[in-house]
């Protein structure tokens, strides 16, 4: 990975593409890096943030357990809610709300499958 020593390498939109093609290969973790690392040069961009957010819903829906899960989902919920904040009057982040509902009912439904369920007689 030359990339790391070469200063010229050292954006945001280096690493937010450097994400992308991570993620399109499933490299779900060096995504999840890379994006990181982008957010840490630029933090409010919301493309980044989208991204993030959508590659904590591709590590939930790989994860086994509930309770992982979750933790990914509130990571995912988390990087949208802050990419609606940032600019809420662009018409396409305004369509994320929906996307926003949707990773939320699935956040819920893993928080439940999570509980432990309790005998109520004997």
């Amino acid at each position: 990975e030359p990339f790391r020593k070469d200063p010229e390498t050292l954006s945001d939109i280096f690493f937010n593409n450097l994400g992308v093609a991570y993620k399109a290969i499933k490299r779900f973790r060096k995504a999840e890096w890379a994006f990181l690392r982008s957010l840490k040069i630029a933090k409010n961009k919301p493309i980044t943030n989208f991204n993030l957010a959508l590659t904590y819903y591709e590590l939930a829906q790989l994860e086994e357990f509930p309770q992982l899960k979750a933790k990914e989902l509130e990571k995912a919920s988390h990087y949208l809610t802050i990419c609606t904040n940032l600019d809420p009057k662009n018409r396409i982040i305004k369509n994320l709300k929906k996307w926003k509902k949707f990773v939320a009912s699935h956040l819920k439904a893993a928080k439940e499958e999570g509980r432990p369920k309790y005998r109520t007689h004997y």
